[in-house]
């Protein structure tokens, strides 16, 4: 198991000694975010034309269920409705590979997501966001999407380098 962590890069091995959670860098987190950023919006742009209305409707639920958290005061639960959403998005895409790319990219930026998401206004801001990018695809608006899909992750990339960078 310790080394499947090391092949992805979270942690460290050092010889005769043992392992260690591995320090990212913000260019590191960065890179990671603008990648993801693509990919994301590629789904975003296949999934306009592929999503279904069962999909919609699950994306609907998501955010409904996200919004009762947050409006009870545990928005640490939102992480876990956050991947569900992006999740979802992906897989009304259509395509298992680019499903299988942003599974490992938010698996590396996991950490730092909760860090970001533990404070209400962030969920409560990525919330909004999930909202437009669902009105986009139920509207079938591909530059929509995208544009909300970008402007989503780069709120979501000013969060984590404002709450797990600048004050760890």
């Amino acid at each position: 198991a310790l080394h499947v962590l090391e092949m992805e890069g979270f942690v460290e091995s050092f010889p005769r000694i043992g392992y260690r959670v591995k320090q990212i860098r913000w260019d590191e987190v960065d890179e990671i975010c603008e990648i993801r950023k693509g990919n994301e919006t590629l789904a975003a742009r296949w999934a306009v034309e592929r999503i279904t209305p069962q999909e919609l409707i699950s994306l609907q639920k998501n955010l409904e269920a996200a919004t009762a958290d947050i409006e009870k005061g545990t928005p640490e639960r939102f992480i876990e409705w956050d991947a569900d959403f992006h999740e979802i998005l992906v897989k009304a895409s259509g395509s298992q590979r680019l499903l299988e790319i942003c599974q490992g990219l938010r698996r590396h930026m996991f950490l730092y997501r909760i860090k970001s998401v533990y404070k209400a206004e962030s969920a409560i801001l990525a919330i909004e966001g999930h909202q437009a990018i669902l009105s986009r695809l139920r509207e079938r608006d591909a530059i929509g999407v995208e544009n909300a899909i970008r402007d989503h992750l780069d709120h979501a990339k000013r969060s984590i380098r404002q709450h797990a960078f600048e004050q760890s």
